[in-house]
């Protein structure tokens, strides 16, 4: 049997859990105290679950459970994944479609033309990270802190972004047709040709938002809050 050598301190200490406990799949644990990958992340010590849940994602290269409850895997597939985990981690053009990584500190990461479709990034801290030509179509954002960011040319379609943070934030040329920007904090943003046709900024706060040439076709704007340094020029 060979033995695995571990490069992330993480991805160990997940992977010892599995061993320690044992596996199982389609569930996070079974009576005999077995557990599934997100179920050995979930019993990490509290601090390290969030970048479990990272560590995990990039083992799986996306979905955690997909990955874990693929017919035929086994426990030393999910183990040599975790062995794959690089000490540093290089998420720029990484592959996370459908990951859970709500509450992950990705702070500065950059994270430029990764797959992040249909990821749970809720209250994920993003502050300052680098999301150009990232693709977001339909990931799940709600109270993200995106102040900062730079999302230039994203793809952020049908994306929920309800109550987010993005005051700040670079969305020059970013396509945000039909995202739910419901009550999103937009101060100071850059939306400068952005397409925002079909999104919901009901009750957003644009105050100073830079709109220049923004396309708001059929955009919900009920409630949503502006002054008039928002440069608002935009396509309707």
């Amino acid at each position: 049997m060979t033995t695995l050598t571990y490069l992330n301190p993480i991805a160990a200490k997940i992977a010892e859990i599995i061993e320690t406990k044992g596996w199982v799949q389609y569930k996070e644990s079974d009576d005999e105290g077995h557990v599934c990958l997100m179920g050995a992340v979930n019993r990490l010590s509290p601090p390290d679950v969030p970048a479990g849940r990272l560590v995990s994602a990039i083992a799986a290269k996306g979905s955690q459970p997909r990955f874990n409850d693929s017919a035929g895997r086994t426990k030393d597939e999910v183990l040599a994944a975790l062995a794959g985990v690089p000490g540093s981690l290089v998420l720029r053009g990484a592959y996370l479609h459908g990951a859970y990584l709500g509450g992950v500190n990705l702070r500065g990461a950059d994270l430029r033309g990764a797959d992040l479709r249909g990821a749970d990034l809720h209250r994920a801290y993003l502050r300052g990270a680098y999301l150009t030509d990232a693709d977001l179509r339909g990931a799940y954002l709600h109270l993200a802190d995106l102040r900062g960011a730079y999302l230039t040319d994203a793809d952020l379609r049908g994306a929920y972004l309800r109550g987010a943070d993005l005051r700040g934030a670079d969305l020059r040329g970013a396509d945000l047709r039909g995202a739910y920007l419901t009550d999103a904090d937009l101060r100071g943003a850059d939306l400068t040709d952005a397409d925002l046709t079909s999104a919901d900024l009901s009750g957003a706060n644009l105050t100073d938002a830079d709109l220049s040439d923004a396309d708001l076709t059929s955009a919900d704007l009920s409630g949503a809050s502006h002054s008039d340094n928002n440069h608002l020029a935009p396509k309707l």
